[in-house]
């Protein structure tokens, strides 16, 4: 379902475009942060405080916190 409504109607193609291309790389990069147990590099992609939400779990707020949040989570 698409509205007209919606901030994405207000990019032309290209933009729109660049800001999935975008969406996607964070993703990926989010996904290789995490496997490679990269926390630094996982945190550095959130603002400096910003915040992680997961299921089930009190929100982390501020890179450091993210880095000592994963830091402590037991190895799989």
């Amino acid at each position: 379902m698409h509205s007209k409504d919606t901030d994405m109607d207000t990019f032309g193609p290209m933009e729109r475009l660049l800001a999935e291309c975008a969406c996607r790389d964070l993703v990926m990069r989010s996904a290789l942060h995490t496997d490679a147990q990269d926390h630094a590099a996982y945190a550095s992609l959130y603002a400096p405080q910003g915040t992680l939400v997961r299921p089930g779990a009190q929100p982390v707020v501020g890179r450091q916190a993210i880095v000592e949040t994963y830091r402590s989570r037991p190895a799989s």
